[in-house]
C-alpha cells in the first residue's frame, strides 16, 4: 500500500503527542528524540519539523555522494519557516496530522508523499520548521538508473503537478530561484548547442550561458570541492546538470498532466476551503 499508508497505520496506534517519522535508512544521532522534543515541546509553534541529510554519506561511488551531498546542501540552505515537510527525519504533532488526514495514500510507491503533507499543513495554517541541525546519515546506495528515474517519475513530475494544482510555486528547497534559473539556463544553452549545429555563431553565446551556468552553482560545487575533492565535483557537473534536465521535463510533464487529470487540483481547492 505504500509508505504514505503504512505511517497512517502508525497514527493510528500511537498514543504520543508528538510523532517522529524516520526512513529505514538512516542512522540516527543518540540525542535526535530529545531535541525533537524540546522543539515542539508545550501546545505553541511550530506543528512540524524536520531536518537534513549530513555531509558525510556512508554509501560510496559517485553518484551516491553526490546525491546524498546534494540532498544535505539544498536542506541546508533552505529557509527555517518551511513550505513543505520530508519524513526522512521529521516529527508531526499528532492533532495536526489528524487534522490533515493524514499522509496523502494515492502515492502508492515512496515518492512526494510527506511533500504533499507539508502542502496540507500549510493550507490549514500550520507552521513548519526546517531544523538545519537536525542530521542523519543516509546510507543508501544510489545507481544512476535509480537516481533518474527517483529525480524525474517520483519528484520532478508529481511535484511539478502538486504545485500547478494548488497554483502555488514555491520558491524553497528544489524549486527555489537558483534551481529555476538553472533549469532556464540549461535550456537555453541546449537550444544554442543544437542551433550551433546549423549556425556555428550559435554556439559562442550557448558557451556563455553554460559559463553563466557554472557560476550561478558556483557555491555548490565549492562546497562538493571541500567535502570531496575539487575532481570530485567536476565530476559531478554533468550529474548535476541532468538533474536541473530532468526537473526541466518533469515541470512540463508535471503541467500537463495538471491540465490534462485535475484531481490534484480539484483537491487543492477543497483542501483550501476546508482551510477557510
Amino acid at each position: 500500500m505504500g509508505p504514505a499508508a503504512a505511517r497512517n497505520r502508525g497514527l493510528q496506534q500511537a498514543r504520543w503527542e508528538v510523532l517522529l517519522f524516520l526512513d529505514a535508512d538512516v542512522e540516527v544521532q543518540p540525542d535526535l528524540v530529545g531535541r525533537v522534543a524540546l522543539i515542539l515541546a508545550g501546545d505553541g509553534e511550530p506543528s512540524a519539523v524536520f531536518g537534513s541529510y549530513d555531509d558525510d554519506p556512508a554509501a560510496p561511488g559517485l553518484v551516491s555522494r553526490y546525491r546524498n551531498l546534494l540532498h544535505h546542501w539544498v536542506h541546508q540552505h533552505a529557509r527555517e519557516e518551511a513550505s513543505t515537510f520530508w519524513s526522512g527525519c521529521g516529527a508531526v504533532r499528532r492533532r495536526v496530522l489528524e487534522e490533515a488526514g493524514g499522509f496523502p495514500e494515492s502515492y502508492a510507491e515512496p515518492s512526494i508523499e510527506d511533500i504533499a503533507l507539508g502542502a496540507r499543513l500549510r493550507n490549514l495554517g500550520h507552521r513548519i520548521r526546517l531544523d538545519r541541525t537536525l542530521q542523519v546519515k543516509h546510507l543508501k546506495r544510489w545507481t544512476f538508473a535509480n537516481m533518474v528515474r527517483t529525480d524525474l517519475m517520483k519528484r520532478a513530475i508529481p511535484w511539478s503537478q502538486l504545485m500547478v494544482g494548488q497554483r502555488r510555486l514555491l520558491n524553497d528547497l528544489n524549486v527555489d530561484s537558483t534551481g529555476r534559473a538553472s533549469v532556464v539556463l540549461l535550456g537555453l544553452a541546449s537550444l544554442g548547442l543544437i542551433a550551433a549545429t546549423v549556425w556555428p555563431f550559435a554556439a559562442v553565446p550557448a558557451f556563455a550561458v553554460i559559463l553563466l551556468l557554472v557560476v550561478v552553482n558556483l557555491p555548490f560545487y565549492r562546497f562538493l570541492a571541500h567535502r570531496r575533492s575539487w575532481w570530485f565535483a567536476v565530476r559531478a557537473i554533468p550529474l548535476h546538470w541532468l538533474y536541473y534536465l530532468l526537473c526541466g521535463v518533469g515541470f512540463v510533464v508535471g503541467t500537463l498532466r495538471a491540465v490534462i487529470l485535475p484531481g490534484t487540483a480539484k483537491e487543492a481547492t477543497r483542501e483550501r476551503a476546508e482551510a477557510a
